[in-house]
């Protein structure tokens, strides 16, 4: 999904990007819906602390990822703390967050589109009415660094546009350029896979999403349109004709290709629940965690140590995770919301408890042992080790860094029986499913929402 999300200046100056002759104290008003901040000096949403730290208000917390942990046996560790390291210091930053709702008018769906839209079919001739969406964001961006990036309702509808591939608004993108009057989010998602599934076919299928918004507060109350491309091509995987893509009807069950653009005003909101962490703690500093959970491109992370055909690929795109910092026995923690990674056929890392202190690192580590592998009716001893470990150190409300993600497997024999053996790895005994070590670096920011 390639998105383009535009903002004119003065809608940043409303989530932090400062402009030095822009100063609300002196007489320059405010928008609609936003207050002027008198340490600040500049519009937000909200300048009255809570009683729960400052800043923004509300509850709840929002979270992104998919899969589980391991099943069976025990947990042990949960990482060790040492030292005061891992960036300790409260961050004197103000909240750089601002939450508006879109809403989006949903007409143009609400008629036959142009004929490439669909697939095997002439174009319909009525389709069902769609009501108006209303859509959460919510905007980041630092006043001097050249961090910009913006977040999306996790509970934002799929979009259908005739037989095209199905678009999903992302959760973040993140690197937005500031340029004059506006600011431009770019992000596209691509992704691949082996089909026409319902065709029992092996081609190589690709799905690609495209979006451009545009927002204009010229008028003073923001508007703008969403314009949406999703793509669809398949190309040969091999000789035979089930590695080929169909030559003849009946085709793929995707359009080639379809574009839609749908115009939607904006107004600012409090920060929504989903932007938060939960349960939160009082008084603790919190922050959006946008991480760059690309696809697995480490060999060893797969038991083939081949990487698969299938894939997603983005640029831009970020997974949102609310992070706050709290205080356990050990010393200074974080708490990330419902971060879980599954690394190929590495074991899955499920991030749910706190991130303790340990050197300049804050880190999680758990073991899990278990009898297995179960898919091999077997009763060897498993052992799954996954850790998270990241630095810290936020400045102005903005953190920049990376989390290492680790996943390890290993089976010893619990006896002398067959049963009771690790797999042998041969063409009548095949590896266990999972991948014997992997480990993966991914980029993050995180802007302080409260």
């Amino acid at each position: 999904m390639r998105i383009l999300f535009t903002l004119p200046l003065a809608a940043l100056l409303a989530c932090g990007q400062s402009r030095s002759s822009t100063d609300c104290t002196t007489g320059t008003p405010c928008a609609s819906g936003l207050v002027c901040n008198p340490t600040t000096r500049r519009c937000e949403l909200s300048v009255t602390p809570s009683s729960t730290g400052g800043g923004f208000t509300g509850t709840g917390g929002g979270s992104s990822g998919t899969g589980g942990g391991q099943t069976g046996g025990g947990v042990t560790g949960g990482g060790s703390a040492g030292g005061t390291g891992g960036g300790t210091t409260a961050d004197a930053g103000v909240p750089l967050a601002t939450a508006w709702q879109l809403t989006l008018d949903m007409s143009p769906l609400n008629q036959p589109l142009r004929a490439s839209c669909y697939a095997n079919r002439p174009p319909p001739t009525s389709v069902p009415a769609l009501p108006p969406v209303r859509l959460d964001v919510v905007l980041f961006s630092h006043p001097t660094a050249s961090a910009i990036a913006i977040a999306i309702d996790p509970r934002a509808p799929s979009l259908v546009i005739g037989d095209a591939p199905r678009f999903d608004f992302p959760a973040a993108i993140a690197n937005g350029v500031a340029t004059g009057e506006t600011t431009t989010f770019t992000g596209e998602q691509q992704v691949t896979s082996l089909g026409p599934v319902a065709l029992s076919r092996n081609a190589i299928e690709t799905r690609t999403n495209l979006a451009v918004f545009t927002v204009d507060r010229s008028s003073g109350r923001p508007s703008g349109t969403v314009a949406i491309n999703a793509r669809y091509f398949c190309g040969d995987n091999g000789p035979t004709t089930m590695n080929q893509c169909p030559r003849a009807a009946p085709f793929a069950a995707d359009a080639a290709e379809c574009d839609v653009t749908l115009a939607f005003t904006a107004q600012p909101i409090a920060m929504p629940a989903w932007a938060l962490p939960q349960p939160a703690v009082p008084g603790a500093e919190a922050y959006a965690l946008l991480l760059d959970s690309r696809f697995v491109d480490n060999a060893l992370c797969y038991v083939s140590t081949r990487i698969p055909t299938a894939r997603r690929s983005t640029i831009n795109l970020r997974s949102y995770h609310a992070l706050q910092r709290v205080t356990v026995p050990s010393g200074p923690a974080l708490e990330i919301d419902d971060l879980v990674a599954k690394l190929g056929d590495a074991p899955t890392v499920t991030v749910d408890l706190p991130l303790e202190t340990f050197g300049s690192q804050f880190r999680m580590t758990r073991t899990v042992t278990s009898l297995g592998p179960v898919s091999r009716g077997r009763t060897a001893n498993e052992t799954r080790t996954t850790s998270a470990s990241m630095p810290f150190a936020p400045a102005g409300g903005l953190a920049e860094s990376e989390l290492t993600l680790n996943a390890q497997y290993s089976c010893v024999a619990s006896g002398g029986s067959p049963m009771q053996q690790c797999p042998a790895g041969n063409s009548t005994d095949p590896l266990a499913p999972d991948a014997v070590n992997c480990s993966v670096m991914w980029n993050y920011q995180a802007f302080r929402v409260r």
